[in-house]
């Protein structure tokens, strides 16, 4: 018997069984390190190795982390756009200054890395599978995710984990947008198809078919608990730098 197994499932149940509470904290696992990420109230905290990422959705206000350098910035999502375009334009500058040769090499890995200027939006279809089954004692749902004809992710979806009245779905829609974006490329997880995901449970596994690579995340934990306002606020005793230095 796996015991391992048997102690996450026993959390489990005990958790589905605690009290009705404010929030959610969500533990996951992908490639052998572990994530938190917590949601109470249209917030949402990320917390994976030494990086935080706080949303407010109502607001559209972002806090980004480093807890190695103990920096944070925080202000609009907004101002994700215009760090790009600030970025662009200095990568731009630097262009002119190289030889020819060397100019067309670095505009094309700008162009790989960012995605054609102007290009369409993906075509995405989300399908159900029609599969079930217990994930570390959830019943999921399998749902796949095409890209342009493409597999590109599965889904087990446990509606267990309801994150709705937590988040505004539409909310969180604009934010992932923006990050998208700010990215450069026309994302898939910001298509309107998979956002409504979020109705139907909360992914407790999911599986990422990108650039002939598999990457498979894995909820090990999920419990449901008024969670404190700190939690999605600035840690005292950091310094807050410009958003560009975030990124360094």
């Amino acid at each position: 018997m796996n015991y391992v197994r048997a102690l996450w499932t026993a959390i489990l149940i005990l958790a589905w069984a605690a009290p009705a509470a404010a929030g959610w904290l969500i533990l996951e696992k992908s490639e052998g390190e572990l994530s938190s990420l917590y949601y109470q109230n249209n917030q949402v905290r990320d917390e994976s190795g030494e990086s935080i990422t706080i949303m407010d959705l109502v607001k559209g206000h972002l806090i980004l982390v480093n807890t190695e350098a103990k920096t944070y910035w925080t202000g609009p999502v907004s101002d994700m756009l215009k760090m790009r375009d600030q970025a662009m334009r200095m990568m731009q500058d630097q262009l002119k200054e190289m030889p020819p040769e060397q100019r067309a090499q670095a505009e094309k890995a700008m162009q790989e890395a960012m995605g054609p200027p102007n290009a369409p939006a993906p075509k995405v279809t989300v399908k159900n599978t029609g599969q079930s089954r217990v994930i570390n004692g959830l019943q999921a749902h399998k749902y796949e995710i095409w890209v342009d004809g493409q597999l590109l992710e599965e889904q087990w979806l446990a509606p267990a984990i309801d994150l709705t009245k937590e988040l505004d779905t539409k909310k969180m829609q604009k934010m992932m947008s923006v990050f998208a974006q700010a990215s450069g490329e026309n994302s898939y997880e910001s298509d309107p198809a998979v956002q409504e995901l979020w109705s139907k449970g909360y992914p407790v596994r999911t599986v990422q078919h990108l650039n002939g690579e598999t990457l498979v995340r894995e909820v090990v934990l999920a419990h449901k608990e008024t969670l404190s306002d700190s939690l999605f606020a600035v840690p005292e005793g950091y310094q807050r730098v410009k958003l560009m230095e975030m990124f360094h």
